[in-house]
């Protein structure tokens, strides 16, 4: 119960600060974003979205446990930032 007050203070403060910063954002580019355009970013974001499915899922899922989660995120992280984003180089993590 003691959690309940600044959590809802927490929030509301994120909330305002988000506002404020999209506020801002939003003065500062004029250019709108279209449904076709959209759509390639969300399709080249979709690796990257994926993560919290995977371990979310494999733990609700009973596939495997928080810890084993953290190791299949990091060994997909690595496979999706060498291979797919090309961001990684193999040599550098090694």
């Amino acid at each position: 119960m003691a959690g309940i007050l600044p959590g809802i203070a927490l929030s509301l403060a994120f909330i305002v600060v988000s506002i404020i910063l999209y506020r801002k954002v939003e003065k500062a580019s004029k250019e709108k974003i279209g449904f076709k355009e959209g759509g390639v970013i969300f399709k080249d974001a979709l690796a990257a979205l994926l993560m919290p499915v995977i371990i979310l899922g494999g733990i609700y899922s009973g596939l495997f446990t928080a810890t084993e989660a953290a190791a299949v995120s990091v060994i997909y992280a690595l496979i999706v930032g060498c291979f797919v984003y090309k961001t990684l180089e193999l040599k550098t993590v090694t």
